[in-house]
C-alpha cells in the first residue's frame, strides 16, 4: 500500500553497487559508503570502499572517528552541518545494534561527521602489506541532486589511500590527482537531462572504490512561467467536416423562429393623401417555422468560408387595416431555404480564441408570398419589405448567434483541465497563442502550465527542464495531429516532485515483486535475505520502504530504441523495521539512478505512459546503520524494489489530458518523434 511519506532533509550518499540492468542486475564486489545531506541545496559525499586484490581477505574499512560507526565492516559517511548524528537503532555517538528507539523516525538518519582523511603513505621496504581497503573518495562538487546550469560541471574532490592512489576516473575518464593533497578537479561533459557521474579510484594494490551521484543539467524554466509551444495541433479538412454538425447544433431553427416572432409587428405603415389617412396597415407573424440549419466549413488562407442553410421556411402572416376600408387578411411567406454565405475569421486575443463573421450574403431560395386582397402597390411594398426583414434576421443570426455559439465551443478547448496522479489533483492550463489557416486546414499553437498544490517541504529548485523546443511543421493528412513538447511533460513531473507527490511510503507486506503479486516483505523475510540482521531486528515485524526522489523524473524524447527515455536520478529508498515498541529501526538506505524506455499512448484524448524494455540502473548503498549487508544480497533484493519505483515515475505522466475539440476523438493513432530539435512527440490520427 502506498502512502505519503513526510519529507525531511534528505540524507544520501555513495556506495559501491553499480547495477547494470534490471531485472537481472550485475554488481561490482567493491564496497563504498558515503553520507550526503541535502540542506539548502548543498550536498557533500564521501566514500570509503574496498575491493581487495588477488588473495586479499574480507573487504571493509572504517573512516571517521567522530559520532560512532555505521557498519560492521564498511566505513562511515559524512554529515552536513546541523544534522543530528544519531540514527534509529543506535544511541547518539554509539554503535549500531544498540537498543532501538521507541520513537518512530520520519527522517532518514544522518551518518556521523567525517574525520580528516589520512594522508597517503607508502609502506616501508620489507614491511608486510595489510591494506585491503580501497581509496577514500570525497566529492565536494557537484552535490548529489544538483541542478546544473549548462552542459558542463566542474567536479572537485579528494581521494586518499594509505598505500597510494594509482588511478582516479570520472565516467571512465582518467583524472589527475595531486600527489601531495589527493585533490582532483575535472570538467565533466553533460547531456541535457539527467546525468549520472560515476567515480572510481584504485590503489597500488588493486583495491578499488566506487561512488555515483546524479545531477540534472540544462536550462530551467521557473514554475510560474508558461511552457511556450507546449502543444501544436494541426486540424485538417476532415475535422472541419466533423465540427460542422457540432456547431450547427448550437444554432437551431427555433432560434430563428424566436427572432422572427420577437419582431412583431413585422410591418406597420400609415398611408395618407392630402392629410387624409387612406390605410393604416399592420402585418404580424402568426407563426414562424424553420428547419435546423446545416453548416459547411471550408478552410482557406483568408479564414473559414462558411455556408449556412436554414431549410423549410414557413411564416404565417396576418395583415390588418384600421383606417378607411377596414379588413383583416391572412396569408404567409415560404421558401425552400435561406442560404447564407460568410467568412468566419478565428483569431487569438488575450489567450482566447475569438470568432467573428464578415462578408455575409443572404439568399431566399424559391421565395413565395401569399396575402390576397391587398391593393397592388401595398402588396408589392410588403413583399419587398418583409423579404428584406427575413434576410436581415438571418444575417443577424449568422453575425451574432453563430459566433457566440462557436466562441463557446472554442473557449471549452482552453479551459483548465484536471487529472489525478498518485492521489493528487494536477491542473493543466492552456493558452492559445496562434492560429493560422490555409486551404487544407489550420495550425494551432498553445502555451501551457501545470500546477499542483505545493508540498510543505518542497526542495528549492530553479525550475523545470527547458529544451530547445523547435516546434514541428505538421502535415495536411491525416485528419488531426497533436505535438506535445517534452518541456510540458517535464513541467508535470517537476511540479509533482516539488509538491512531494513522489515522496511515498510502501508497506512491505504489499510491495509488488518483479514476478507479479505481492512480495509479502516483513522483518523475518528481511533477516532471511540479510543474515547480518539476525539479532539486530525483531522477527515478524512490519517493514516500510520510503521513497524520496532528490530530482524530478525527466522525460527525454530519443526516438530510438524507445520513443521516450524516462530518467530518474537519485531516488532514495529507505528501509525501516518496526521495533515492536512503537518505534522503527533504520536498516538500509540506497540511492538509485535509473533510465527506462517508455511509450506514450492516447486513449479518449488522455495520455498514458507504458514502460517498455529492460531498464538500466545504478544503485548506491548509502547507509547501513545496523549491520554491514552483503552486496550481492542487496543487489538481488533491488530486483523486487525497482519495478514499483519505475511505475511511480510513469504514473505521473499518465492521465494528462490534451486540449480536445468537443465531440472529436482520435482513432488509428500513430506516434513518433518530431520537430527539428527532436523534442516533440506527435500523435496523428483519424477522427471519429
Amino acid at each position: 500500500m502506498l502512502k505519503r511519506a513526510s519529507r525531511a532533509p534528505v540524507i544520501t550518499g555513495a556506495a559501491i553497487i553499480v547495477i547494470a540492468a534490471v531485472p537481472l542486475v550485475g554488481c561490482s564486489k567493491g564496497r563504498s559508503r558515503s553520507g550526503a545531506v541535502r540542506s539548502s541545496g548543498a550536498v557533500t559525499a564521501a566514500a570509503t570502499s574496498s575491493t581487495s586484490g588477488p588473495g586479499a581477505g574480507t573487504a571493509g574499512s572504517t573512516a571517521g572517528s567522530t559520532g560512532g560507526t555505521t557498519g560492521s565492516s564498511g566505513g562511515s559517511g559524512s554529515t552536513a552541518p546541523g544534522t543530528p548524528s544519531s540514527t534509529p537503532g543506535s544511541t547518539p555517538g554509539g554503535t549500531p545494534g544498540s537498543t532501538p528507539s521507541s520513537t518512530p523516525s520520519s527522517t532518514p538518519p544522518a551518518p556521523p561527521a567525517p574525520s580528516t582523511p589520512p594522508a597517503p603513505t607508502t609502506p616501508a621496504p620489507g614491511s608486510p602489506i595489510t591494506d585491503l581497503d580501497g581509496p577514500v573518495i570525497t566529492i565536494t562538487s557537484p552535490a548529489r541532486g544538483e541542478f546544473v546550469s549548462g552542459v558542463t560541471a566542474t567536479v572537485t574532490g579528494n581521494v586518499q589511500d594509505a598505500t597510494g592512489v594509482a588511478l582516479m576516473t570520472v565516467n571512465n575518464l582518467v583524472v589527475a590527482v595531486d600527489p601531495t593533497t589527493g585533490d582532483f578537479t575535472h570538467t565533466a561533459s553533460l547531456e541535457v537531462g539527467m546525468n549520472t557521474l560515476a567515480f572510481r579510484a584504485a590503489d597500488v594494490l588493486g583495491n578499488s572504490s566506487d561512488i555515483a551521484l546524479s545531477v540534472l543539467a540544462g536550462e530551467f524554466r521557473p514554475l510560474g512561467e508558461k511552457v511556450e509551444d507546449a502543444l501544436v495541433a494541426r486540424i485538417n479538412e476532415p475535422v472541419f467536416d466533423t465540427l460542422e454538425p457540432l456547431i450547427a447544433s448550437q444554432v437551431t431553427g427555433a432560434q430563428m423562429s424566436a427572432l422572427v416572432l420577437a419582431q412583431n409587428p413585422l410591418f406597420q405603415r400609415r398611408f395618407q393623401l392630402f392629410g387624409i389617412t387612406l390605410a393604416d396597415i399592420t402585418v404580424s407573424a402568426t407563426h414562424a417555422n424553420f428547419g435546423n440549419p446545416t453548416i459547411d466549413l471550408d478552410p482557406t488562407s483568408a479564414g473559414l468560408e462558411t455556408t449556412v442553410v436554414i431549410p423549410n421556411v414557413d411564416i404565417g402572416l396576418q395583415a390588418r387595416n384600421t383606417a378607411g376600408i377596414r379588413f383583416t387578411l391572412n396569408g404567409g411567406m415560404t421558401a425552400d431555404s435561406i442560404d447564407v454565405g460568410a467568412t468566419a475569421n478565428i483569431a487569438v486575443a488575450a489567450g482566447q480564441y475569438t470568432l467573428d463573421v464578415t462578408n455575409v450574403d443572404v439568399t431566399l431560395q424559391n421565395f413565395n408570398w401569399d396575402i390576397r386582397g391587398l391593393p397592388g402597390f401595398i402588396e408589392r411594398l410588403l413583399r419587398g419589405v418583409l423579404r428584406g426583414q427575413i434576410e436581415s434576421l438571418a444575417e443577424d443570426l449568422i453575425r451574432n448567434d453563430l459566433p457566440a455559439a462557436a466562441n463557446s465551443a472554442l473557449q471549452s478547448i482552453t479551459q483548465p483541465q484536471q487529472f489525478n496522479a498518485l492521489g493528487t489533483t494536477i491542473t493543466a492550463e492552456f493558452e492559445p497563442t496562434a492560429i493560422d489557416f490555409d486551404d487544407d486546414g489550420a495550425t494551432i499553437v498553445v502555451d501551457a502550465n501545470v500546477t499542483v498544490p505545493p508540498g510543505p517541504n518542497a526542495f528549492a529548485a530553479p525550475g523545470s527542464l527547458k529544451t530547445s523546443s523547435l516546434r514541428p511543421s505538421l502535415p495536411t493528412t491525416p485528419g488531426i495531429s497533436f505535438s506535445i513538447n517534452d518541456d510540458l511533460a517535464n513541467r508535470i513531473t517537476h511540479a509533482a516532485w516539488r509538491a512531494g507527490m513522489m515522496d511515498v511510503a510502501v508497506d512491505g507486506s504489499q510491495l509488488p515483486s518483479a514476478a507479479g503479486g505481492a512480495l509479502g516483505l516483513n522483518s523475518t523475510v528481511l533477516a532471511f535475505l540479510f543474515p547480518q540482521l539476525i539479532g539486530q531486528i525483531p522477527f515478524g515485524q512490519n517493514v516500510e520502504l520510503r521513497l524520496t526522489p532528490m530530482l524530478p523524473p525527466v522525460a527525454k524524447v530519443t526516438g530510438s530504441p524507445d520513443l521516450v527515455e524516462l530518467q530518474l536520478g537519485d531516488m532514495l529508498i529507505d528501509f525501516y523495521v518496526d521495533d515492536g515498541q512503537g518505534g522503527q529501526i533504520h536498516v538500509l538506505q540506497v540511492a538509485i539512478q535509473l533510465a527506462a524506455g517508455a511509450t506514450p499512448l492516447l486513449n479518449n484524448n488522455v495520455v498514458t505512459v507504458a514502460v517498455v524494455g529492460t531498464p538500466t540502473l545504478v544503485a548506491d548503498i548509502v547507509l547501513e546503520p545496523v549491520a554491514d549487508l552483503d552486496d550481492a544480497a542487496v543487489e538481488n533484493f533491488l530486483r523486487f524494489i525497482v519495478p514499483p519505483a519505475i511505475q511511480i515515475g510513469a504514473t505521473l505522466w499518465s492521465g494528462a489530458p490534451i486540449p480536445a475539440l468537443p465531440g472529436v476523438t482520435l482513432s488509428n493513432v500513430a506516434i513518433h518523434q518530431d520537430g527539428s530539435s527532436g523534442d516533440f512527440i506527435t500523435l496523428e490520427g483519424d477522427i471519429r
